[in-house]
């Protein structure tokens, strides 16, 4: 009797937080719902995983060294169009800096990133 009396007061409590969660905490609501965990993204080692495909991976190598090498029924793909001016591709085609990921990351709003299931991680 009395571990029914337990079994029935901590099913009242955790109902009692479903609740609450619902209307106060969605996140934790969804996640507890779900049975998953908080995740979360330690952003040196994005930073470290990026060093090492800059430094040790390098770019990827084409087989392709000029548009003469590709196959002709590439070339008129990639091929540029003569009446677009070629210098509106500069500043997408500069390599992205440190710092101006580092400004992207910094100026992102906190707490919004969402993995491929949209549920954010709050």
């Amino acid at each position: 009797m009395e571990f029914d009396n337990h079994k029935q007061a901590a099913m009242k409590a955790t109902i009692a937080e479903w609740n609450s969660n619902f209307y106060e905490d969605k996140g934790k609501f969804i996640r507890n719902s779900l049975n998953r965990e908080k995740c979360s993204i330690v952003l040196d080692r994005v930073l470290a995983a990026i060093k090492h495909f800059q430094n040790v991976v390098g770019p990827s190598r084409s087989p392709f060294k000029t548009l003469d090498d590709l196959p002709d029924r590439w070339k008129s793909h990639y091929t540029p169009i003569p009446s677009i001016n070629s210098n509106i591709y500069s500043i997408v085609m500069a390599p992205i800096t440190e710092a101006e990921l580092l400004a992207v990351i910094n100026n992102s709003p906190r707490h919004k990133a969402s993995g491929p299931s949209s549920i954010p991680y709050e």
